[in-house]
């Protein structure tokens, strides 16, 4: 079988939205922010996370005959087998959102704005190799 190719670009629409509203929250100094776009920038990367998962695990199961424990089990095969790059750092993401879903109290929002300006370019790199080895676009 092979992976739906409107489901993944559904994924990475969501996975999109997220990284502009991303750009956009954080294009403010953080001081700057209020409280509801603190708690924008925590919704969106648990959006963007829930979307990485499932392109993976649909990759998974769709092509891979393989049933993840994860959603970080997902990313790390499908990283092995499909060649992605920066798995590590989007495996990162999903601990992220698991963090601000079960243990928000623990947040250090501080570093949660300096992670996204400095570190999620892996997403952009993750929804490309998708839209190249999918045909997408």
């Amino acid at each position: 079988m092979v992976a739906d190719t409107k489901y993944l670009e559904s994924r990475i629409r969501v996975i999109r939205s997220a990284m502009r509203d991303l750009t956009r929250l954080t294009s403010k100094p953080f001081d700057e922010l209020t409280v509801d776009q603190i708690h924008s920038i925590r919704y969106s990367i648990i959006v963007m996370a829930e979307a990485i998962g499932s392109i993976c695990t649909h990759i998974c199961l769709a092509e891979l005959d393989y049933r993840p424990e994860s959603r970080s089990d997902a990313v790390l095969r499908v990283g092995r087998e499909k060649g992605l790059k920066c798995t590590e750092d989007l495996v990162k993401i999903l601990r992220l959102r698991n963090l601000l879903v079960h243990r928000y109290w623990e947040i250090d929002d501080r570093r949660v704005y300096a992670s996204v300006r400095e570190s999620f370019k892996c997403v952009e790199e993750f929804d490309r190799s998708v839209e190249e080895q999918y045909g997408l676009r």
